[in-house]
């Protein structure tokens, strides 16, 4: 979780420092605020159905956007919070966006990777995700609400336990026996600098 943390510290700063030399970019801090609640304990439906509307994000978040052009700008995402009592959960993203009309329609191409570690067994299970993401922000001043669905297309998957192989697969949806394809939706609020 240390390591997270100072990435992220890490990320905000090169982005900082990236923008000093560039002044008419535009850097934007956000979070994802339905993903608070989700570290909480909530009935087994909510715990289920909910985060599709936060992302598959839980607990506390954090989002920078650089954008130096018009039309490109490049975004990371970290997100640490409890899945359940049993098990923690890290993420980071890390993609590109192109607005290909004006600063407020995009697309995305990005990849998340994930830690699902279960905490009484101590075991580490690893993803690796690209996806792609349709959005639209709206900018209110300095305030922005940056609304997108995100479509996972694949998964490479691993674990900490002995004895067990990477496996890769098609994941388009966290349920593919219920929903084949099933976009996420991401809200990040935040603030333009």
């Amino acid at each position: 979780m240390r390591r997270s943390l100072c990435t992220a510290i890490a990320i905000i700063a090169l982005f900082a420092l990236a923008e000093a030399g560039y002044p008419d970019a535009t850097l934007r801090v956000g979070t994802n605020p339905l993903a608070y609640p989700l570290s909480l304990q909530l009935a087994d439906n909510l715990q289920r159905y909910v985060p599709i509307a936060a992302g598959l994000e839980y607990g506390f978040n954090v989002s920078v956007g650089y954008q130096r052009n018009p039309h490109w700008a490049w975004e990371a995402r970290l997100a640490l919070g409890s899945v359940h009592q049993l098990a923690f959960l890290s993420q980071i993203h890390g993609g590109l966006c192109w607005f290909p009309f004006d600063r407020n329609v995009y697309g995305g191409l990005f990849c998340k990777v994930w830690d699902f570690y279960k905490t009484q067994t101590e075991v580490h299970f690893f993803n690796a995700a690209p996806y792609l993401s349709a959005g639209y922000r709206f900018d209110i001043g300095r305030f922005y609400i940056d609304t997108r669905l995100n479509q996972t297309f694949a998964v490479l998957s691993w674990s900490s336990l002995e004895h067990t192989r990477p496996g890769i697969g098609w994941f388009l949806s966290p349920w593919p026996g219920f929903i084949p394809i099933l976009p996420t939706f991401t809200c990040t609020v935040g603030w333009s600098f």
